[in-house]
């Protein structure tokens, strides 16, 4: 965790909180989040297309055109790839156990040297490895 502090040396605990299991379940709504961002981004990615294309004002049928069209129907086709695999994540129910999560709460100094109140969601699977941070 240190090495992802501003200034580690001005690392001070404050607590940690109780230790609950992270399911499989739990995991995959972790994933699904991921995946929705990334679904965002992709119909983002469409959308910018397609004022792109509509603000160059492109002749029909150009080489320009369908080099935009491709982009977009490519884009437009990961993004329904994404929302379908996280609408499957979001409903697992999953309950094996595959590991621990324990909130960390510390202080530290920001960018600017201000001490500052901050936590962290800490992963840990059973070999006791950090799996998320």
């Amino acid at each position: 965790m240190k090495t992802k502090l501003n200034d580690p040396a001005s690392y001070e605990p404050v607590r940690w909180g109780t230790e609950k299991p992270w399911r499989k379940s739990d995991a995959d709504l972790a994933a699904a989040a991921t995946l929705e961002a990334s679904y965002r981004a992709q119909v983002m990615r469409a959308e910018q297309g397609l004022d792109s294309l509509r603000s160059k004002a492109v002749k029909r049928g150009s080489k320009m055109e369908d080099d935009i069209k491709r982009r977009m129907m490519a884009a437009a086709g990961k993004a329904d790839k994404l929302e379908e695999i996280g609408q499957r994540l979001k409903e697992s129910t999953d309950t094996t156990r595959v590991g621990t999560v324990v909130w960390h709460v510390y202080r530290s100094k920001n960018k600017l040297g201000a001490l500052v109140l901050d936590s962290a969601r800490f992963v840990v699977g059973k070999s006791g490895t950090v799996l998320a941070y």
